[in-house]
């Protein structure tokens, strides 16, 4: 994909089948600016981290800051980057 990027929220419908690969390209298009998937069958979710790559450190963080204003972990456990 060549062109300018503008952030904002976009619905792409993809193919089942190809979803992954198609992802990992519009993932790969559009870095540095993040690329989420919001919805999208059980296989294509269970064969891509909708949150994309995260660097560690990154997680870290995200996860004690979890930790500080949801101590018993009652609000979406698991959904968010790094299964936080």
């Amino acid at each position: 994909m060549v062109g300018r990027v503008a952030h904002g929220l976009s619905w792409i419908a993809l193919d089942a089948a190809g979803a992954p690969a198609a992802i990992a390209a519009l993932r790969a298009d559009l870095a540095p600016s993040a690329c989420v998937v919001l919805d999208a069958p059980a296989g294509v979710r269970s064969d891509v981290d909708p949150w994309g790559a995260v660097e560690a450190g990154a997680v870290a963080l995200m996860r004690r800051v979890k930790e500080r204003f949801d101590p018993l972990g009652t609000c979406n456990p698991g959904l968010f980057v790094g299964g936080i």
